[in-house]
């Protein structure tokens, strides 16, 4: 692709390393390019479609297609946000999951953090047992109320207010989160 920059200059670039580029930048550069240059503006959304549809399933989420609004720059902004603001994530995986086994049971030791920003929980005092395929074939951490995975204190207070999005199933009069 043969691009003039407003400067006038002209370069020539290959579609393979304009796609590379593209697919390595945030949807705030990705808007930059379209609106610095209008022929890129085509190869930009599609690069926001894809690094979206690369965000949507490490979220494990699929795109509700009514719920989409915007470019595909506008709704990779606020995929972006989504994963910004997610300061944890723990999840029933064995792939995220270190289990021991005592006495034919499997507990749960410690759970990396998802988010990648290393926030992982370890057990304190009393691991919770581990439980495959247990809801829907999914895995589930079962918590007896002794049970507790800790994670270390954050750097910093974690703004107000917080939003916890718990899956659980709770027996009787329970504390889910304290």
């Amino acid at each position: 692709m043969l691009l003039q920059l407003p400067s006038g200059a002209e370069f020539y670039l290959d579609g393979l390393v304009l796609e590379t580029i593209l697919l390595n930048l945030r949807a705030a550069d990705l808007a930059n390019v379209c609106l610095t240059c209008r022929a890129l503006s085509q190869p930009a959304q599609a690069a926001a479609r894809g690094a979206a549809q690369l965000l949507l399933t490490r979220l494990q989420t699929t795109r509700m297609r009514e719920m989409e609004r915007g470019s595909a720059i506008a709704q990779l902004l606020s995929w972006e946000s989504v994963v910004g603001d997610n300061l944890v994530w723990l999840q029933a995986v064995e792939e995220a999951a270190t289990i021991i086994v005592k006495d034919g049971q499997q507990y749960v030791q410690s759970a990396a953090d998802l988010t990648g920003s290393g926030h992982g929980a370890t057990m304190h005092l009393k691991p919770p047992v581990f439980r495959p395929n247990v809801l829907n074939g999914c895995a589930a951490f079962e918590f007896d109320g002794t049970c507790v995975l800790k994670t270390r204190p954050f750097a910093q207070p974690l703004p107000q207010p917080i939003t916890l999005i718990v899956v659980a199933k709770a027996r009787g009069d329970t504390t889910i989160i304290d």
